[in-house]
């Protein structure tokens, strides 16, 4: 006997389908977080219209399956279409998978991708590894990008690490985007977001107050004593 999920992938494979009825059928595999349906739901992001693209990236950000991991890097090495680039990417963030890390850090640095594909990667990578240094590095590296947006999504990419060292690395590079004042369209200026961000670091467990000591009792590098970081987040 076909199963609900099982019913509902056959109407999303059906391209006799309408696209509403194929659309609310990939809303629901989503909901139910239908790990059964990613091997489709990649299918129709790689293949299918736009339409259904914009639903299959929704339902796998939902499920979240790390299955998808392998398919999703590869769509970022071959596709040709900016949107399924687009797209994997966008899942790749929510999936937090330690295995894209590399292939997001090459995109940061890479002027010939488009700004939200870059900046999305410098997102991703903080909520992938808040831990690294290496990933810290590499955001603050792309602080000094000069495309704004890819600056503004570093400062973002930086708001979920941890560690002192890390966040004392993160805090005195922020502080050097007070003067940088350009507006994204929609959002905030960068210096204002650098400056929340900081704010966010200061308050965290781990960050350094007066006495030159991280709360976790760990001292932190002085700001003269912070390595300089160089292309691609390397000291």
């Amino acid at each position: 006997m076909e199963t609900s999920v099982e019913a509902e992938i056959r109407i999303i494979m059906n391209p006799g389908q309408a696209i509403s009825s194929r659309s609310d059928s990939i809303h629901r595999l989503g909901e139910w977080r239908a790990r059964e349906a990613v091997s489709a739901l990649l299918v129709l992001l790689e293949d299918g219209p736009n339409e259904l693209r914009f639903s299959a990236t929704s339902a796998l950000e939902k499920i979240k399956s790390r299955t998808a991991t392998r398919p999703l890097l590869r769509m970022l090495r071959q596709s040709e279409d900016p949107l399924v680039r687009e797209c994997a990417c966008e899942i790749l963030f929510f999936l937090g998978d330690r295995r894209s890390e590399n292939q997001l850090r090459n995109i940061l640095f890479d002027q010939s991708e488009t700004s939200y594909l870059r900046g999305r990667a410098a997102q991703a990578l903080g909520m992938i590894h808040p831990t690294r240094v290496r990933t810290v590095r590499s955001l603050v590296c792309a602080l000094q990008d000069s495309d704004p947006e890819v600056r503004y999504s570093a400062v973002c990419g930086l708001s979920p690490i941890t560690g002192t060292y890390n966040m004392a690395l993160a805090i005195v590079a922020l502080k050097a985007l007070a003067s940088d004042h350009t507006k994204i369209p929609g959002e905030m200026r960068i210096s204002e977001l650098a400056a929340h961000v900081i704010s966010t670091l200061y308050s965290r467990p781990g960050q350094t107050g007066r006495s030159g000591r991280g709360t976790d009792g760990h001292r932190v590098c002085r700001n003269e004593n912070l390595p300089e970081v160089g292309v691609n987040g390397n000291s």
